[in-house]
């Protein structure tokens, strides 16, 4: 992952999102990144200037920055 930036800047960029993956269409999975599911639902990161685009039923809170990294390798392995 690479950043030019302020830390703020990075962190304001994504918000962590969390929910029932019934609750997205497949193009909203497209915008997830780092997407994981697990036995109680899904997360991922999402650009907050597309978070509008998301279901208001999803959980969307600040993220951190080892999230970030977190899920950005993890979207970079499903590339690969």
């Amino acid at each position: 992952v690479v950043f030019t930036g302020a830390k703020d800047d990075l962190l304001e960029k994504y918000v962590r999102v969390t929910g029932a993956p019934e609750e997205i269409n497949p193009e909203q999975r497209k915008r997830i990144i780092g997407y994981r599911k697990h036995g109680t639902g899904f997360e991922g990161l999402v650009e907050d200037a597309r978070v509008r685009e998301m279901p208001v039923s999803l959980l969307i809170e600040p993220t951190t920055l080892d999230e970030i990294i977190t899920f950005m390798n993890r979207e970079a392995k499903i590339d690969a």
